[in-house]
């Protein structure tokens, strides 16, 4: 089994947050830039934000060749469907009909045939696809649901034995509702055999300005 060699991407508790790093790549992200890196947009949409074009439109000049997103509800599929036209490569992982909480993987790049990948009920969705040099890579999305007593424990044990099976290189994106240094970011990085993006971003302040839990 290839060991992966790429970053675990997350946004914190209930976040709609950018990596600016990650974010504001140039257009010629679309293909690796000059020092071989690769841009990858993750974002909580929000499933009843409004308006949309402007975040459509961002993520599109941003140039990614990789996009994580989470809470892609009907109404967002809707009013940033010029987004998802745009890339070729996707899966749209719905637990349900209408559901608010769907999560989707796109990329410029093209799937794997047979990889295609839709936990619903665990708000995991991946695909692998096939880089210009021929690696192929493991794209995932993933939407935690708050610590306990909420379930988060639960569905992060059946989203890491997901992760464990899944062979080569892999970039994991997601709103994982918890902080940097919570065991439920050490147990699905451990998992992909992924290392953690440095640095992080205060997302939602949970209790104010006195005491924000990033």
């Amino acid at each position: 089994m290839r060991s992966a060699i790429l970053a675990l991407v997350f946004t914190l508790a209930g976040a709609a947050s950018l990596f600016g790093d990650l974010v504001h790549a140039p257009a010629s992200a679309l293909s690796p830039t000059a020092d071989g890196n690769f841009a990858l947009y993750q974002k909580n949409l929000l499933s009843t934000a409004w308006p949309r074009a402007g975040l459509t439109n961002d993520i599109l000049s941003s140039g990614a060749a990789f996009v994580t997103l989470q809470e892609v509800s009907d109404h967002n599929l809707k009013f940033m469907k010029p987004l998802f036209s745009a890339f070729p490569s996707k899966v749209i992982c719905k637990p349900f009909p209408g559901s608010s909480k769907s999560v989707a993987v796109l990329s410029t790049y093209p799937m794997v045939s047979g990889s295609r990948t839709c936990k619903g009920d665990d708000l995991f969705a991946a695909m692998q696809v096939t880089l210009p040099d021929g690696t192929a890579i493991w794209l995932v999305s993933i939407h935690l649901k708050w610590p306990f007593p909420f379930g988060q424990p639960k569905q992060t044990e059946s989203i890491s034995a997901m992760l464990a099976q899944l062979d080569g290189p892999l970039l994991v994106g997601g709103d994982f509702n918890m902080v940097s240094w919570g065991s439920t970011i050490d147990q699905i990085a451990t998992a992909a055999r992924t290392r953690l993006v440095a640095g992080y971003a205060t997302t939602y302040p949970l209790f104010g300005p006195l005491f924000p839990l990033p």
